[in-house]
């Protein structure tokens, strides 16, 4: 049964001078030791992508949750991994350009 749904768009461009912050903020610590190793522009789309996967999760929640009561990792073949909850959520990140856009779903 569908608990919640949600999506979020972010410009890419708008998380620039606050990198560093958000990064530490929403990555858990795989994922900064993974964006380390990226250039500039890949650590922007990947951190934009993050925050707006956990603002997904917030609307899917229904609001009852905060961004940062969520871990986030990234799984074997790349995809983003929701750890630790004890409901089903399938999720996606998608990067264009500017943007980066997350959906979420949530299931008991």
């Amino acid at each position: 049964m569908i608990e919640g749904t949600g999506c979020d768009l972010v410009r890419i461009s708008r998380i620039d001078r606050y990198l560093d912050q958000l990064e530490t903020r929403i990555l858990s610590q795989a994922d900064r030791r993974l964006a380390a190793g990226f250039s500039r522009k890949r650590r922007l789309e990947f951190a934009a992508g993050r925050f707006a996967l956990k603002e997904s999760l917030v609307k899917a929640f229904h609001g009852t949750r905060t961004a940062g009561s969520f871990l986030i990792e990234t799984g074997e073949s790349g995809q983003p991994v929701v750890v630790g909850e004890r409901l089903r959520i399938s999720c996606s990140v998608s990067h264009d350009g500017e943007y980066a856009m997350a959906w979420v779903v949530v299931e008991s």
